[in-house]
């Protein structure tokens, strides 16, 4: 509730559902991937770019995860849930 009520005064809105469907699902994966200069990645699936998403993975590196405090692994997962959604890194 907190998520879908927090663009009301944009009048922008993202409805966040629970899903019944069990080929609906985020999965989340841990795994010491190794230094390879990213400490977590979240994809939506099958295709990023179909528009439609059927599932979607959110990949955490605890190669550097481990290391960090709670608040940036919350500020980290948060981002990657942004990138689920659909939403491309802004610069």
């Amino acid at each position: 509730s907190t998520w879908n009520g927090s663009l009301a005064s944009t009048g922008t809105s993202i409805r966040i559902l629970k899903s019944t469907l069990t080929s609906a699902k985020i999965s989340v994966l841990t795994n010491a991937y190794g230094p390879l200069g990213w400490n977590a990645m979240g994809e939506p699936g099958p295709n990023p770019y179909s528009g439609t998403y059927t599932y979607a993975t959110i990949k955490l590196n605890t190669t550097y995860m481990n290391s960090y405090s709670a608040e940036k692994k919350k500020a980290i997962c948060t981002h990657e849930f942004g990138h689920i959604l659909g939403l491309a890194h802004n610069t």
